[in-house]
């Protein structure tokens, strides 16, 4: 059995069926599940995700519906799937083992290349962060957009942090080990949508001077300079400011200090960290 939600969320049976979990209520809960990693999740938190603010009166009846529903998919995909989703003093955890799903499989690549970086393996680094990617095939939860939950908008907001940082660590080795071509480019596309993320900019920066054009890197610099100030009132972080220096002091920004300073070479965190409050 396999749990897919990076995408349309869905179950892989035993013999390879894929069972779709349908319904947009239905399907959160089950992305929910997943994103806790194993950890129980309380109802009153439940109600919070699908519902924000307005939770109808039949909301506890409704999450035990939606809970049947994925224990029906789950017993179909494998025997005994319905008990991997077990529910004790007020809340629900669902047990899956290594392999069983692509959000866990991708924390666990990302952690895999941290621990490549550490034993200066940038190849292997490379291929890990590539199979993270390759896994993620869409957005777990593409209803926080619309949602007035906190609760929602704040897993969305992770589960992005998390794409983000996995091209960033994916391109910073790749610069290191002087795979540059298309950088930019990509780099540019990614700003788009992050024009204030300054490890994107700092990236930038160094594939514009491997690419031999250390004055684009001087005026992308400037340029985000002028930006956080007049949005944030502040100036580039150190990691920017360091890149601008050595820009500055001999027209080049090192890929290996911008791989340190974009990806902490350390073991990455699996599980999330506990929840507290709830």
């Amino acid at each position: 059995m396999r749990i897919e939600i990076l995408g349309r969320p869905k179950v892989i049976t035993d013999d390879g069926a894929v069972l779709p979990v349908t319904g947009t209520k239905p399907a959160l809960l089950a992305a929910l599940l997943v994103l806790w990693e194993g950890r129980p999740v309380g109802t009153p938190l439940i109600r919070e995700f699908l519902w924000g603010d307005g939770a109808p009166a039949s909301g506890a009846a409704n999450i035990q519906t939606y809970v049947w529903r994925i224990r029906r998919i789950l017993r179909r995909a494998t025997p005994g799937g319905d008990a991997r989703l077990a529910y004790e003093s007020g809340a629900y955890r669902l047990g899956l083992a290594p392999g069983e799903c692509d959000f866990l499989e991708v924390v666990d690549l990302r952690a895999a290349a941290a621990r490549a970086l550490c034993e200066e393996d940038l190849v292997r680094a490379l291929e890990l962060f590539h199979a993270a990617l390759r896994l993620w095939r869409g957005d777990p939860l593409p209803a926080a957009g619309a949602s007035s939950s906190l609760t929602l908008l704040g897993e969305s907001r992770r589960t992005a942090e998390i794409r983000l940082t996995l091209h960033e660590g994916r391109l910073a080795t790749a610069l290191a080990l002087g795979r540059h071509q298309g950088t930019v480019v990509e780099l540019r596309g990614l700003l788009a949508e992050h024009p204030l993320r300054e490890r994107l900019h700092q990236l930038l920066m160094c594939a514009l001077c491997l690419e031999g054009d250390p004055g684009a890197a001087l005026r992308a610099y400037r340029d985000m300079s002028l930006r956080l100030r007049a949005e944030r009132g502040a100036g580039p972080g150190e990691g920017l400011r360091r890149a601008h220096r050595s820009l500055l002091a001999d027209g080049s920004v090192c890929p290996r200090e911008t791989l340190r300073a974009v990806v902490p070479q350390r073991s990455a965190p699996g599980l999330r960290p506990l929840p507290t409050g709830r």
